[in-house]
């Protein structure tokens, strides 16, 4: 099946959960949306999978604590990371050494994926919006246009990313590894 697949970096959380709440009220489906970005507070204690999108404490509240599938991942050499959406099953499934890696095997072009991963390592949130119905690729890139997103990329009539390409060790939460 083809499909749009409309990615971009989001410089603040504040413009993150503006665009989140777009999206959710244009419909799109919790499925269809991936985040990644760096957890800002790694020294907190792990919540377990079923506590991750209930927490109040960390980077996991407000809009991103309703996506479903939030994630809190540990990259060996890298650290705590937090995802959603196909991103994060394909890491937690496959495995990632760095965030690039994680980025290609989800789709995003080698160049891309470097300019990104270096941007996610400063700070910054990959947002991407993955669907099969017509017109919402155009939509997605409306909502993040109007959020003021970065570096918006949009590929139409994609291949689904085969998540399964994704070399290297990661680690679920520390709460979830025993």
């Amino acid at each position: 099946m083809s499909l749009s697949f409309v990615y971009c970096i989001v410089p603040t959380r504040g413009r993150v959960d503006s665009i989140l709440v777009d999206l959710r009220d244009e419909g799109f489906s919790p499925s269809e949306i991936s985040i990644l970005f760096l957890d800002p507070d790694p020294s907190l204690q792990v919540p377990a999978p079923a506590q991750v999108a209930h927490s109040s404490t960390g980077a996991i509240r407000g809009v991103i604590a309703s996506i479903d599938g939030i994630q809190r991942l540990v990259i060996p050499g890298l650290g705590p990371v937090i995802a959603s959406g196909a991103i994060a099953s394909g890491a937690a499934a496959a495995g990632s050494g760095a965030i690039s890696s994680m980025l290609i095997g989800f789709g995003v072009p080698g160049a891309e994926a470097t300019r990104y991963a270096t941007r996610i390592m400063a700070g910054q949130f990959f947002i991407a919006i993955q669907t099969s119905h017509s017109g919402a690729g155009d939509e997605a890139r409306e909502i993040f246009t109007a959020g003021r997103a970065d570096d918006i990329c949009t590929k139409l009539d994609v291949d689904r990313p085969k998540l399964s390409s994704i070399r290297g060790p990661v680690a679920r939460s520390a709460s979830t590894a025993a």
